[in-house]
């Protein structure tokens, strides 16, 4: 009798869970912590709700204000993903409960249109909005304080987002891929931006950073190739490699006034750049920097400049004026190479590293260096004729490598107690270790050269 009771009471509860499993009736799946109520998959704690997963089928899907009682409160990670739940919803309405988005919420969910968020919203996580190919616009409210990275990275027609002014960080890869996207402002109070943040977004036009931000990331803006300006008001110290490659509609390369650091291809195949100036104390112009600049005409080198890259310039067709500082040490492979509306470039005697292949393909240019210098001996390596010219000073000390300091020279001879003061600079002007008429001779003649030389 016992045994039919207990067989009973097991058909009577097999048929009556079911019922328990309605839309009005959370039922616990099996963890032991997580429920599910009208497509919704959740958790409870300290008395609120938190959304892991829809798992319903409607295409409008409005999230409730409550689930299991408690106020609704966050949108756990994947929870719309189809990666997760297989649904293609089209649009979704949040409740004003809602303040944070986790990571990947809305991961690939290519049939959303629509999304009207929590107007209490206070965090979005990483790559929430990413890889959306079907929604246009997103608006943020005013009580968003950060979004995640690659937050909206490859949204393919996402066109205008605004950022609200709680927001401090634009992180890495943010909006990364949006190629459709023509209209961002990025608010006062952001202090810094990732690496990668707008890089492919192919129809931005315009960009003005905040005073403060000081570090312009690696590829920041990378393959925006509609970027015509971009306004960096404070006092930018780096920028990274890639930076601004690719921007191929820059007309001028932004005011850098305090930049000294930039890294590999910073702006190279920017081929609308004409003209490029680096600031004081910039010690090395980095590999690749501007190559692929095609229409770049006129840089103007710093003093400081020590060191210019592998491959710095090269490519850039239409060069035509560049003067080499006179703390210049080392000339990278490639560095000038196919530069071929470069006639003349002259050699600092503070060369000492020099590579065959640093002109290959300049066919107009001629390289001038200075006699009794390393540049010299390193000419000998070249594909490019080169002159060799004396090193001239200026003895008289008034300003000029002129007739006049050869003239001195000959005076200097002529004393019979040698009280000429050279400055310790040599007087020795053709390199035979003696001071004697023959270099009073070769002054001369270098001066007939360097009439010749872009000095």
């Amino acid at each position: 009798m016992k045994q039919l009771q207990r067989k009973i009471l097991s058909v009577v509860l097999a048929a009556a869970m079911p019922l328990c499993g309605s839309a009005n009736f959370p039922r616990m799946t099996a963890s032991a912590a997580e429920y599910t109520e009208n497509g919704f998959t959740y958790t409870l704690r300290q008395g609120e709700a938190y959304i892991t997963a829809y798992v319903g089928t409607a295409a409008d899907v409005i999230i409730p204000e409550t689930l299991g009682g408690m106020p609704v409160v966050s949108i756990g990670d994947y929870a719309f993903s189809p990666d997760k739940n297989g649904k293609a919803s089209t649009s979704v309405t949040m409740p004003d409960t809602v303040r944070a988005i986790g990571d990947y919420a809305f991961y690939d969910c290519n049939a959303l249109k629509s999304v009207t968020l929590s107007q209490n919203l206070e965090t979005i996580g990483d790559y929430a909005f990413a890889e959306l190919a079907a929604l246009p616009t997103l608006t943020l409210p005013d009580t968003l304080t950060a979004v995640g990275e690659g937050c909206f990275a490859l949204s393919l027609r996402l066109k205008s987002i605004v950022l609200p002014e709680g927001v401090t960080v634009i992180p890495d890869a943010c909006f990364s891929g949006c190629k459709a996207l023509t209209e961002c402002p990025v608010p006062e109070a952001v202090t810094a931006i990732g690496t990668g943040a707008y890089s492919g977004c192919v129809k931005l036009t315009t960009l003005t950073l905040p005073a403060a931000v000081t570090v312009i990331p690696d590829e920041a803006f990378r393959n925006c190739a509609a970027l015509t300006q971009v306004d960096l008001p404070g006092k930018v110290v780096s920028v990274g490699e890639y930076a601004f490659a690719g921007c191929s509609s820059l007309e001028e390369m932004p005011a850098l006034a305090d930049c000294t650091q930039y890294g590999a291809f910073a702006f190279s195949d920017c081929t609308s750049i004409t003209s490029a100036t680096l600031a004081e104390g910039t010690a090395v112009i980095a590999a690749s920097m501007f190559s692929g600049c095609r229409s770049l005409t006129k840089v103007t080198v710093p003093s400081t400049v020590t060191v210019i890259g592998e491959s710095a310039f090269d490519a850039c067709i239409a060069l035509a004026d560049i003067t080499l500082p006179d703390r210049l040490e080392t000339l990278g492979d490639l560095a000038f190479a196919y530069c071929i509306a470069l006639e003349t470039l002259v050699l600092p005697p503070t060369v000492t590293k020099l590579y065959m292949n640093s002109f290959t393909m300049c066919s107009e240019l001629t390289v001038y260096c200075y006699a009794g210098t390393p540049a010299e001996a390193l000419c000998d390596r070249i594909t490019v004729p080169y002159v060799v010219l004396p090193l001239l000073n200026d003895y008289n000390a008034d300003g000029n490598c002129s007739v006049a300091d050869a003239v001195w020279l000959m005076q200097a001879l002529t004393e019979s107690e040698m009280t000429a003061d050279f400055s310790g600079v040599s007087p020795d002007c053709n390199g035979d270790t003696l001071f004697d008429l023959a270099d009073v001779t070769a002054y001369l003649n270098g001066l007939a050269a360097l009439a010749n030389a872009p000095v």
